[in-house]
């Protein structure tokens, strides 16, 4: 299975998501913060009442503007390491002010498929529809 490989100005220039992810969480009355762990999950938190959380944040940023053009979002099958009931997955939109949340327990279980990106010639993708994300719009950055 071929990955995308690190880039260092990339995760530079998406990683203010995670910042604003945690902005929304406080917002909304969650603790969070930023995994201390570089190889883990990118944040830590812990809903109001008191159960814990993590998230997984990343940008698509073929997804410009409010709407969605597509049924499904893919989410990278080298994350399936963190795929399961504690975490769930943040997928924004370019501008940063609209996301899918994808529980991690659905990863596991969904079709995967195979396609060129920008990176990589053959990556593979858990691929969810989008019937069971939940969009969320307005987000505080």
């Amino acid at each position: 299975m071929t990955h995308k490989p690190f880039d260092q100005g990339l995760y530079d220039s998406d990683n203010p998501a995670v910042n604003d992810w945690i902005k929304h969480l406080h917002a909304s009355g969650w603790e969070a913060k930023v995994n201390p762990d570089k190889y883990g999950v990118d944040i830590l938190a812990q809903s109001p009442t008191g159960n814990p959380m993590n998230f997984e944040v990343e940008v698509k940023h073929n997804w410009v503007g409010k709407a969605f053009r597509f049924n499904t979002v893919h989410i990278p099958g080298r994350k399936l390491k963190f795929a399961n009931d504690q975490t769930t997955f943040v997928i924004f939109n370019h501008e940063r002010g609209q996301a899918f949340l994808v529980r991690g327990s659905l990863i596991k279980d969904s079709p995967t498929i195979k396609k060129k990106t920008l990176y990589t010639d053959n990556e593979e993708f858990f691929e969810i529809h989008t019937n069971y994300c939940q969009h969320v719009a307005k987000i505080i950055s």
